[in-house]
């Protein structure tokens, strides 16, 4: 099915209750399955599970592909991932997931010692 964009956001998403609270009114106004969160790509609309693998996740593989040094650092020196950004204001978290999915993919894991922070939040 086609895509009719009906509202535009630019930026951030807003918080869980703001996030909560608009998408009730989505189900609401348009049915519980009839609406989608997504982003438009090169003129086409990209559900927001499928960006998070084609940008996101593609992002973070070109970038350990072409820096491994990098992938070497982060798993060495990591116990855990954390997005301050969207901790701090119950944002959506794409970048978290999108790191752990490209280790998983790649046979790896955090096996550090350190919380290292994805991103900044500077309140």
């Amino acid at each position: 099915m086609p895509w009719t964009i009906v509202e535009r956001r630019l930026g951030k998403a807003g918080g869980y209750k703001a996030r909560a609270a608009r998408q009730r009114d989505w189900d609401r106004k348009y049915g519980a399955d009839a609406w989608a969160i997504g982003y438009v790509l090169d003129g086409a609309f990209v559900r927001q599970e499928e960006a998070l693998e084609s940008v996101y996740q593609a992002s973070y593989e070109a970038h350990f592909d072409a820096h491994p040094q990098d992938l070497a650092e982060l798993c060495a020196t990591a116990k855990v991932l954390r997005n301050p950004h969207a901790e701090a204001t119950t944002g959506v978290d794409l970048q978290v997931p999108a790191i752990m999915e490209s280790l998983r993919r790649r046979g790896l894991s955090l096996h550090g010692s350190e919380v290292v922070d994805i991103g900044t939040w500077e309140g």
